[in-house]
């Protein structure tokens, strides 16, 4: 491998491994494994940027079961001229044929508690790529600089949204929402409005609403929205005396017309919190932005964060004992 493409390209692949570290720790190993395989074409595996971003491929197709794919990279990074590419490579080798010596199935249920009885710190370290806590203190700190890469406005929004709290910082949620603004639109979503709708339909949790007044609130639990593949919607959110209003209708997504954004529109036809009838909303969204996990949708009045049920379900998983 050519270590002037690996330098050329150094911006990018610290990137794609930042935004992969963010994408396992609320337990996407696809999307991780999607944005680490997209670099590797410029990675040597003898220098610690490029080793460190195969090493941490090769953890994530090992957490999503690929282990065959995973082997064949540990066996390749064990000769790494990078120390520490070279040691964690030799400990998840050691570790899945001391598995295999033991009968321990990877995959099975306790197999962290008989992993944990194999692995040295640095490998378990190396383990907790499966999962990750949402709580990380660095987001809670009020003296902090501003927001200022896109890496960490997904994170803030991210986490606030899983957890429905703003860890004590407000002002991060908003400093979030305005770094996106400043963004272009092939920065924050995807391809234009046929390659995008993919990525929008199926089911969405409502995290956090900031309004005019800059200030996040935060939905409960039940509020949430379905995208259907026939371009139908149904949509919980809360209303009058905190009951939730339950809307469906259609929807579309297109371009604007300077193709500057992606657009949704409602439609909505019924609403209903419980027995009682609703004037049924309609109106557009703007799509501030969009990958697997989260989606961002703007009006003049307000900002809403929706988040997958995956990353609730990453989140409990990791608050349990």
């Amino acid at each position: 491998m050519d270590l002037t493409l690996e330098l050329e390209h150094a911006d990018e692949i610290a990137a794609a491994q930042e935004e992969a570290r963010q994408l396992m720790r609320f337990g996407d190993r696809r999307g991780a494994i999607s944005q680490l395989e997209a670099v590797t074409e410029w990675c040597t595996s003898n220098t610690p940027l490029g080793g460190s971003t195969l090493l941490e491929l090769a953890i994530a197709l090992d957490a999503d079961g690929r282990r065959d794919e995973a082997r064949k990279l540990f066996v390749k990074l064990q000769s790494s001229e990078d120390k520490n590419t070279r040691k964690v490579a030799q400990q998840m080798l050691f570790q899945e044929e001391a598995a295999e010596f033991l009968k321990v199935d990877a995959s099975g249920a306790g197999s962290e508690a008989e992993y944990a009885k194999l692995a040295t710190p640095t490998l378990m370290a190396a383990r907790q790529f499966r999962t990750y806590s949402t709580t990380d203190g660095f987001l809670t700190s009020a003296r902090r600089p501003p927001v200022e890469s896109i890496s960490e406005a997904r994170m803030v929004l991210r986490t606030a949204a899983v957890r429905r709290d703003a860890g004590g910082t407000p002002e991060r949620v908003g400093q979030s929402l305005e770094f996106l603004r400043t963004l272009r639109r092939e920065e924050c979503v995807r391809g234009r409005a046929a390659e995008a709708l993919p990525s929008l339909r199926g089911e969405w949790l409502l995290g956090l609403t900031v309004g005019g007044d800059g200030k996040p609130s935060f939905a409960p639990l039940q509020a949430q929205m379905t995208l259907a593949a026939d371009e139908r919607f149904e949509r919980r959110l809360p209303a009058l005396l905190g009951a939730l209003a339950t809307t469906v209708g259609g929807y579309e997504v297109r371009d604007s017309s300077d193709g500057a954004k992606l657009i949704v529109e409602w439609r909505g036809s019924e609403c209903r919190a419980g027995p009682l009838p609703l004037p049924a909303e309609s109106g557009t969204d703007g799509v501030l932005y969009l990958d697997s996990l989260m989606l961002v949708l703007q009006r003049p009045e307000r900002a809403q964060v929706w988040v997958r049920p995956t990353m609730r379900d990453a989140a409990d998983a990791t608050a349990s004992p």
